[in-house]
């Protein structure tokens, strides 16, 4: 096994452990501390699981952490620098259209 792969596992891990936590403390008393961090920590932690995947080769973790990667991006994006929903969903169309294996219409 890969050692660079396994550390990035671990850490991706332990981003995702810190990150469901936030997620879990986003009430309403508690949400201008929280967000948007949450979404950046979850999206660094899909990051480097998304790493892990492609030093191993490992085509399905490459697709799920890649899309859950872009889609926590522009999560964050749209809460720093706001978007259309429109253009959200525009981005992430042709994306999937380009990744995924079948067609989406």
């Amino acid at each position: 096994m890969n050692s660079l792969a396994e550390k990035f596992k671990w850490i991706g891990t332990c981003l995702l452990l810190v990150g469901v936590t936030l997620n879990i403390l986003n009430n309403p008393e508690l949400q201008q501390y929280v967000y948007p961090w949450n979404l950046v920590i979850n999206q660094l932690g899909t990051g480097a699981l998304f790493v892990s995947a492609l030093i191993q080769r490992d085509k399905p973790y490459i697709v799920l952490n890649g899309v859950l990667t872009l889609g926590y991006l522009l999560g964050a994006a749209n809460a720093f620098y706001p978007l259309s929903d429109m253009l959200d969903d525009l981005i992430l169309y042709v994306l999937l259209k380009n990744l995924l294996p079948f067609d989406l219409s």
